[in-house]
């Protein structure tokens, strides 16, 4: 009984002894004895563990008993809640100075958690003045307490030379330790890294093992949000006030009763992105409003809600009663969920053979979640015979409609082999691409938001941040700022020194190779012209033509220009009239507003020829028409000379009259 009482009370010895005391066992009086000993010591050892184990017992079911006495948190546990709690108040712009107050006074106690909160803020001016030397002196303090957030700011800030030394080395530590905390941003980086040897020796499986990890993240973290892709600085600053434009009219058309837009909006509220943040109660609303106007869109997106319980008591029964309303009417979204309720038994019995109809329905209208989860039955061999071939032609084509978890098993086909050739390269191609439509996009987000408030500075940050980690937007976007900036600079400067500016260029030089690797056709672009004026690099024209001609192949019509002019005037590649004339007329067909820069080139071009291509002609012009010199002093070969010049003069005009012809018939086509 005494064994009981103690196994009862959580003794870990006594669970032992009393398993021991009640089971079938020989009597013998020495067995009798060591029992009786054994619990004299159960009974010593667990007399302090006891008492502990009651306090425990206490703050769970009484925890007004234990309010008086202590904190029902360990310390370390009472700071993270404390930060938590702390940091949210920080960002809540009614008690920001609250919340940072308290930030403060936490850091102080050693919580590494608001130490590396307040690091990144002072480290990037997020609702603080920047200072560099206190977010530096923080994060170093967190990081040293293995707070994996911490070691990765430290890492980004040794990466970009903010407010320390560049030092590679140490920033590649710091990401290696914050991966291994687990820290996403840090395997991301990294992932990129070994990817396309950024620093360290190009490593595809190395790269495979970061990606893969972030990547199952985000395929599996269920519903996905909805973010537009971040304006181009470089080329289009008023992107998002056509976003803008496009949700209030969304907006007004669905305050009007307009049922698919009534769904759009909700899809909006639902998922968050364009700008809208998530509120479920409202997307509820519009898919209400919908649904009673018989929008099949808003009845499937009704049911959704109830079967993820987003806004709503999560109920199966009712959402199965949403989604058979839309798929009985042939609507295949709801056919393709009311199938996945079916295979799983979510509100029905498992019906496997009803599920692979219903997707096979949903399918046959190309619909990305039937093409998946008709992959995954092909894949799998549920209700269908086993084919990954199959299941291979259903992820493509989801693929094709965006679907994130049909990129991702793509990719773990692509790296196991499994009916697609065994390339670590494709697979790590598509980790990443699901990797940067996921929670990471968000952050371009937040920079361009940064930016059109004007705090430049804070976009920059994390358009660099995004930078390290491979998003190619944010490459063009960080390097677009520190070539803008440098060139300000020098116009500024233009008296002093080169070095108030060239650091600048040669960030921008770097972010733009880093674009340019990734297939950005302004970023080659601008590598040209780097490699051809000597900006942030040494002046060489043969890098510069390879550079302009990958751009000219996906159609850069400014790219075009600059081969022609390059093949004209023999720089970085082989003097050639022929080429450069070829170049300059693709250049009107890839952009017909530079159909006046073509024409004058084309002119010039012309004149040149005259100039350099026959021996005779060429002497007969030094040696006479820029002399100004009398008909009398002509040669006996002038009439050369007139018809020569003639010539010219017509092809000058032919040429005119075909290149009006041809931008007359590309402007009808565009029509």
């Amino acid at each position: 009984s005494l064994a009981a009482a103690a196994a009862a009370g959580g003794g870990s010895s006594a669970h032992y002894f009393y398993y021991y005391w009640t089971r079938p066992r020989p009597s013998h009086n020495r067995s009798l004895l060591i029992l009786f000993l054994c619990l004299l010591g159960t009974l010593v050892l667990d007399h302090t563990h006891g008492a502990q184990t009651t306090r425990k017992k206490t703050a769970v079911f009484h925890p007004v008993i234990l309010a008086q006495e202590a904190s029902p948190l360990s310390p370390p546990h009472q700071l993270a809640h404390d930060t938590e709690a702390a940091w949210n108040a920080a960002n809540d712009p009614e008690r920001a100075s609250e919340g940072l107050a308290a930030l403060e006074k936490l850091a102080q106690l050693g919580s590494p958690d608001a130490q590396a909160a307040l690091g990144k803020m002072y480290a990037s001016g997020e609702q603080v003045e920047v200072d560099l030397e206190k977010g530096v002196s923080l994060l170093q303090d967190a990081a040293s307490q293995g707070n994996a957030a911490a070691q990765r700011e430290l890492a980004f800030l040794y990466e970009t030379g903010r407010g320390v030394p560049v030092n590679k080395p140490m920033a590649l530590i710091y990401y290696e330790f914050a991966a291994r905390g687990g820290d996403l941003e840090a395997k991301t980086t990294l992932g990129y890294k070994y990817f396309v040897g950024d620093g360290v020796q190009q490593n595809c499986d190395k790269a495979s093992h970061y990606y893969r990890t972030v990547a199952q993240s985000e395929a599996m973290s269920g519903i996905a949000r909805l973010f537009a892709e971040s304006p181009r600085l470089m080329q289009d600053e008023d992107a998002s006030h056509e976003e803008d434009d496009v949700i209030q009219y969304w907006q007004y058309s669905a305050d009007a009763g307009d049922a698919s837009a009534q769904v759009t909006m909700g899809t909006l509220h639902l998922r968050g992105g364009f700008g809208v943040k998530q509120n479920p109660d409202l997307a509820h609303q519009y898919f209400e409003q919908a649904a009673a106007q018989g929008n099949l869109g808003g009845v499937t997106n009704l049911g959704l809600m109830y079967a993820k319980g987003y806004g709503v008591s999560q109920d199966n029964n009712t959402a199965v009663r949403y989604y058979r309303q839309a798929a009985d009417k042939g609507y295949a979204h709801a056919q393709a969920l009311l199938g996945h309720m079916y295979m799983q038994g979510y509100g029905v019995k498992v019906d496997v053979d009803e599920a692979v109809r219903l997707f096979t329905l949903s399918a046959e209208q190309r619909h990305t979640d039937g093409l998946l989860h008709l992959g995954n039955c092909h894949f799998y061999g549920a209700g269908l015979q086993q084919d990954y071939a199959k299941a291979v032609q259903c992820y493509m084509a989801a693929t094709h409609g965006g679907d994130l978890v049909a990129q991702f098993n793509l990719a773990q086909m692509h790296r196991l082999g499994l009916a697609l050739t065994r390339s670590c390269s494709a697979a790590v191609t598509l980790y990443k691409r699901v990797v940067e439509r996921g929670r990471f996009a968000g952050m371009l987000n937040d920079a361009h938001t940064k930016y059109q408030a004007g705090d430049t500075l804070g976009a920059l940050y994390l358009y660099e941040k995004a930078a390290e980690m491979g998003f190619e937007l944010a490459q063009s976007n960080a390097a677009w700022f520190y070539d803008t900036h440098a060139t300000s600079d020098q116009h500024e400067h233009e008296s002093g020194s080169p070095s108030t500016w060239s650091s600048g260029q040669i960030k921008a030089f770097e972010y733009y190779r880093k674009a340019a690797e990734q297939q950005n056709p302004t970023a080659h672009l601008k590598m040209g012209d780097y490699y051809y004026y000597g900006v942030g690099t040494s002046v060489d024209h043969s890098k510069a033509a390879a550079f302009y001609r990958v751009a000219s192949d996906m159609r850069s019509a400014q790219a075009t220009f600059n081969l022609g002019y390059m093949h004209e005037r023999g720089e970085g590649l082989p003097q050639d009239f022929h080429l450069a004339k070829r170049y300059y007329d693709l250049t009107v067909s890839y952009d017909p507003d530079a159909y006046v820069a073509s024409l004058l080139a084309l002119g010039a071009l012309a004149i040149r020829y005259a100039y350099t291509a026959p021996a005779q002609a060429r002497e007969l012009v030094s040696q006479y028409i820029l002399k100004e010199p009398r008909m009398a002093d002509l040669p006996l070969s002038w009439d050369l000379l007139l018809i020569l010049v003639l010539s010219n003069l017509l092809f000058l005009l032919i040429t005119i009259r075909h290149l009006t012809l041809r931008r007359l018939r590309l402007q009808q086509q565009q029509q």
